[in-house]
C-alpha cells in the first residue's frame, strides 16, 4: 500500500475543512497538473462521485502569488469571469477553487476563423470590463498618480456607481451591436448547452455538494482557514452563464465598485526597462548568441526609451499582464480568465498585444487586424451627449490609426517580455517546450516592429535573431519559411 506524504495529507485536510467533509476524504484522488511556467503547484481533486475541484499551493518566492485570491474576488466583483474560490489559507498558501477542465482558448486554435473570431470577440468584451474600471489610485485613493495624468481626466465621473456602470454599458453595448456574426438563436443555443454542461458538472455526491454550497455562503473562518467564499458568493453571477435567450454580448452591470485588491506595483519606466533587459539577456544573448556592439546597443536603447514613453502615456488601465490563450479557459464558448496574479496598473495595449500577438497561436492574413479594429470600436469612449463636451481621449484612443499604432507598441513590448521568458524557462529552468514557441514569437516581433515604423532597430535585431533560431523546433509562419 502506497503511503501518502505528510504534505498531501495536509492538503486534503485543508480541502476537507473547507468543504465540511473532513471525515469523508477517503477515495479522493490527486492528479498533478504540470503545464505552464509557474512555480505554483496545481492538482485536480476527484471525488468518487465524479465531482472535481482544483487545488493550488503557492510558494513565497514570487510575491504576486499571494495576491491571487484577493484579485479573484475583485475581478468577480467587476463581473470579469474567473474561477470560483471556495477557500484560501494565506498562511500555508493553499487555495481550493472551481475546476474549469482542460479546454482553453489555445486548444481551439485550429478551428475555422468564423468560430475563433466569435471567441476572441467574446474575450475582448469580457476583459474590456476591466479596462473600463478606474485604476485604483484614481478610483479609491483620489490622487492621479498615472504616469501622464490622463487617468483622472478619462475616468472622471466613473468614481460613482451609476456613472461607472453607464460608461461600461455604453462602451460594451456599442461593440455588442457590431457583432453580427452570431445570431441570437446561436447565442441562446450556446447558453443552453453551457447550462446543461454546468448541471452535469454540479451533480456530485450529495454530501460534498451540500457542504460546498454551505461553504460558499459561510462568512466565518473554519479551522483557521481564511475564507474567500463569502466575498465571492455575493458576486457569484460573474461565474454564471447567461440564461437561455439572453444576449451574451451584453455584460452585466456591476452593482458597486469592488474593494481594490493587493497588487504588485504598476508599470513604470523601470518595469518596462526590466522587460527589455530580460529580452536582451535571456533571449538575444542567451538563446540567439547575438552580441550587440556598444554603439548598436546604445541606439537600440534610445529607440526603446521612446517606446517606453509611449507605453506610459497610452491607455492607462488595469491590466491582466499575461492575457494569452493558455490563460483563458473555455466554459463552453464562454471565456474564464486565470493566472491573473500579475494584475496591475499599466497600458491596455500591453494586454491587447499579449492576446493578439500571442506566440502560441497562428493568425491568418487580416485576422489580427480585424480583431484590433473590433477592439477599437469596443473600447473607444462613447460620444458625449449632445450639447456637452466630452473628456479628452487618452493617447492611443484618439482614432483608429492612433489605436493601431499603440497596439503595435504594446505588441512589441509584450513580445520582448515573452521571448525573454521563453529563453529563461527553456534554458535555465529546463522547460524545453517553451523553446518551441520562439519561431512564431520572433516572427511576431519582427512584424510588429516593422509595421510600427518607429522601431527599425528592433526590427533589424529580430531579423538577426531569426537567423540564429532557424534550427529551433516549432511552427514557423509561412512568411519565414523561405
Amino acid at each position: 500500500m502506497i503511503q501518502m506524504s505528510a504534505e498531501r495529507k495536509e492538503w486534503l485536510a485543508f480541502v476537507g475543512r473547507v468543504l465540511g467533509v473532513a471525515d469523508g476524504m477517503e477515495g479522493v484522488r490527486l492528479a498533478a497538473i504540470t503545464r505552464g511556467g509557474s512555480d505554483r503547484s496545481f492538482f485536480r481533486l476527484s471525488f468518487p462521485s465524479g465531482r472535481t475541484f482544483l487545488f493550488m499551493a503557492y510558494g513565497r518566492r514570487q510575491e504576486e502569488n499571494a495576491c491571487w485570491a484577493d484579485i479573484a474576488a475583485f475581478l468577480a466583483g467587476c463581473r470579469v469571469p474567473v474561477p470560483a474560490v471556495y477557500g484560501h489559507d494565506p498562511e500555508r498558501g493553499f487555495i481550493l477553487m472551481e475546476d474549469l477542465g482542460d479546454r482553453d482558448l489555445w486548444s481551439r486554435r485550429h478551428e475555422p476563423w468564423a468560430v475563433r473570431r466569435a471567441l476572441y470577440r467574446r474575450v475582448l468584451r469580457r476583459i474590456g470590463v476591466l479596462y473600463a474600471h478606474p485604476p485604483f489610485s484614481d478610483c479609491f485613493l483620489g490622487a492621479d498618480s498615472s504616469p501622464t495624468g490622463h487617468g483622472r481626466r478619462f475616468f472622471k465621473g466613473l468614481e460613482t456607481t451609476t456613472a461607472g456602470a453607464a460608461r461600461t454599458d455604453a462602451a460594451m453595448s456599442s461593440a455588442a451591436r457590431m457583432d453580427t456574426t452570431m445570431s441570437s438563436a446561436a447565442e441562446a443555443g450556446a447558453a443552453q448547452a453551457g447550462a446543461a454542461q454546468a448541471g452535469v458538472a454540479q451533480a456530485g455526491a450529495a454530501q460534498v455538494g451540500a457542504a460546498e454550497a454551505g461553504a460558499a455562503q459561510a462568512g466565518v473562518e473554519r479551522a483557521g482557514v481564511a475564507r474567500v467564499g463569502a466575498a465571492m458568493s455575493s458576486s457569484a453571477p460573474a461565474n454564471a452563464r447567461p440564461a437561455a435567450g439572453k444576449d451574451v454580448g451584453e455584460p452585466p452591470r456591476p452593482p458597486r465598485p469592488p474593494r481594490p485588491p493587493r497588487t504588485m506595483p504598476g508599470y513604470d519606466r523601470g518595469l518596462y526597462r526590466w522587460e527589455q533587459d530580460y529580452f536582451l539577456t535571456e533571449f538575444v544573448r542567451g538563446v540567439c548568441g547575438v552580441e550587440l556592439t556598444g554603439r548598436e546597443e546604445g541606439a537600440l536603447r534610445e529607440e526603446l526609451e521612446g517606446l517606453t514613453v509611449r507605453m506610459l502615456a497610452a491607455g492607462p488601465a488595469l491590466v491582466h499582464r499575461d492575457l494569452q490563450s493558455q490563460n483563458i479557459m473555455m466554459r463552453g464558448d464562454e471565456p474564464v480568465f486565470i493566472d491573473f496574479q500579475g494584475l496591475r496598473r499599466g497600458s491596455l495595449f500591453y494586454d491587447l498585444g499579449s492576446l493578439l500577438y500571442d506566440a502560441y497561436v497562428p493568425f491568418g492574413p487580416g485576422e489580427r487586424e480585424e480583431l484590433v479594429d473590433y477592439a477599437y470600436e469596443l473600447l473607444k469612449a462613447p460620444p458625449a451627449p449632445e450639447g456637452r463636451e466630452g473628456a479628452a481621449p487618452r493617447p492611443g484612443m484618439e482614432d483608429l490609426e492612433a489605436f493601431r499604432a499603440a497596439f503595435l507598441d504594446g505588441g512589441a513590448q509584450r513580445l520582448m517580455q515573452a521571448l525573454g521568458a521563453f529563453g529563461f524557462l527553456g534554458l535555465k529552468k529546463g522547460k524545453k517546450a517553451f523553446l518551441d514557441h520562439i519561431p512564431r514569437g520572433v516572427a511576431n516581433l519582427h512584424e510588429a516592429a516593422t509595421a510600427s515604423r518607429r522601431l527599425p532597430r528592433l526590427a533589424d535585431l529580430a531579423i538577426r535573431c531569426r537567423e540564429a533560431v532557424r534550427g529551433c523546433r516549432g511552427e514557423y509562419p509561412d512568411s519565414w519559411k523561405q
